[in-house]
């Protein structure tokens, strides 16, 4: 009798504990087809740090670490791990993890680094034969942010879902085929098609498959297409508008922008390429391109007055960085600006977005386009009119009525060969909203938005699909 009461008080403090933490954490709730056994399918939590914990089969409270992967039944308790998560399913509460990757494999698992996350297209790696995929949540207290990436590779198709959450934006990320359908269309989408397969020539249902690798990859990068034609053919003797306004970049703890750089502006540029497939950015003559003194920026926030239009704010990027792994593939190729010195890739300020914007632009198919989009050219278009947000003057675009808003892209944009757009990408459109490149958020619809304080009994749910 004395023990069943002792348990019972136990359970009553975990109870208890779990609902006072649920305020102050998000629960994420994994869940797997009858097709899969909990034992097999594992989860690893990776990052620089993480506050959390999960409930495990006795029912005791864990704390989850970085440096270990779970099963799925190991993270299995008999009563909730708090807010309005189920018991009895793999389930864990998480108050801390910024710019996490949870990764789930299928099938035997070698634990991860948290520090060096696996290479998917490095034979030497010691998970490179391992079926995985990821997540990417960034969680503070009651607040998440969560998106689905296919950028790196693909191998497990995933949905992520706000459950019992009203308040939710842009739930769920759903992908609505399953992981065959998945590979099998991106595994297309090479110059030789199923050359990015690893291993070689498994695909599923075989159990030796491991994933497809992209463009986004330096061994990926040299089995898709170039952008020799883009650039040098498609693109000659024409201009690229690039216009709109930078939110700014406020570093931590700051409450003004501290460089003309970081500061809130306009920008309005013009983009030539040269024969060699160079790019140049100019300020646009008679543009307010780099100033904070516009009707978009609040004038408290105006405490640098911005790059300016002058010779300083051209920037050029070379042909060669454009076609490398890390340039249009990547979204991060290196640049100059104003003759320096060339940045290690897209630097978070002014110039890396003005930059960004005409990476997401070619990655989609958009400069040069002559499909036309309510009575215009999408390619005579300027990039703000591409995907939708702010402009200086302070008004806005409605994303749902553009292009890249309407699904206006990829070979919509750019039919017929050779292929001027992303063709790993466009194998996901229309299927997921899992990035497929990392600028695809400039339309702002991959990000998973949860809040527990606002929704108490909400939770994100992770679908694996086997």
């Amino acid at each position: 009798m004395g023990k069943k009461v002792a348990g019972f008080c136990l359970f009553l403090i975990m109870m208890a504990s779990s609902i006072a933490f649920a305020a102050t954490a998000v629960p994420i709730v994994f869940e797997i087809p009858s097709t899969l056994k909990a034992a097999d399918v594992h989860v690893q939590f990776l990052g620089s740090s993480i506050t959390g914990t999960y409930v495990n089969t006795l029912g005791a409270v864990q704390n989850l670490v970085t440096t270990r992967g779970y099963t799925l039944a190991e993270i299995t308790g008999p009563v909730s791990v708090g807010g309005g998560a189920p018991a009895n399913v793999p389930a864990v509460l998480i108050s801390n993890y910024v710019s996490g990757r949870v990764f789930i494999t299928i099938g035997n698992s070698t634990d991860m680094s948290p520090v060096a996350q696996p290479a998917p297209q490095t034979s030497t790696d010691p998970n490179y034969y391992e079926r995985y995929q990821y997540f990417e949540p960034t969680i503070i207290g009651a607040d998440a942010h969560v998106d689905l990436s296919y950028i790196d590779f693909a191998a497990i198709a995933l949905t992520l879902e706000a459950k019992n959450a009203p308040n939710a934006e842009f739930s769920p990320q759903k992908t609505t085929v399953t992981s065959k359908v998945l590979t099998d269309r991106l595994a297309r989408t090479t110059v030789v098609a199923g050359s990015s397969v690893i291993p070689p020539n498994e695909k599923l249902p075989s159990k030796s498959f491991a994933r497809v690798i992209s463009p986004n990859t330096p061994t990926g990068a040299a089995l898709y297409h170039d952008w020799t034609n883009y650039l040098k053919t498609t693109l000659q003797g024409k201009t690229v508008h690039l216009k709109g306004l930078f939110a700014g970049v406020l570093l931590a703890g700051e409450v003004n922008y501290s460089s003309n750089e970081r500061q809130a502006q306009s920008y309005d540029y013009t983009v030539s390429i040269s024969g060699a497939g160079d790019v140049t950015f100019t300020p646009t003559p008679l543009s307010d391109s780099g100033s904070s003194a516009v009707a978009g920026v609040p004038v408290p926030m105006r405490t640098n007055p911005g790059v300016g239009k002058t010779a300083t704010a051209v920037i050029t990027v070379s042909f060669a960085e454009l076609s490398a792994a890390t340039g249009i593939y990547g979204n991060n190729p290196k640049y100059s600006v104003g003759g320096g010195a060339l940045t290690l890739g897209i630097v978070n300020d002014f110039y890396g977005w003005v930059v960004g914007d005409l990476l997401a632009g070619l990655s989609w198919g958009f400069p040069g386009s002559a499909t036309t989009y309510k009575g215009t050219a999408i390619g005579g278009m300027y990039s703000r009119q591409w995907w939708g947000g702010p402009l200086a003057d302070g008004t806005v675009i409605a994303g749902a009525d553009t292009p890249a808003g309407n699904g206006t892209v990829f070979e919509l944009a750019q039919p017929g060969e050779p292929l001027n757009y992303h063709t790993y990408a466009a194998a996901l459109n229309g299927v997921t909203p899992g990035y497929g490149f990392a600028l695809q958020d400039r339309l702002g619809q991959n990000l998973l938005h949860l809040n527990t304080g606002t929704d108490p009994n909400g939770y994100l749910l992770a679908i694996i699909e086997p």
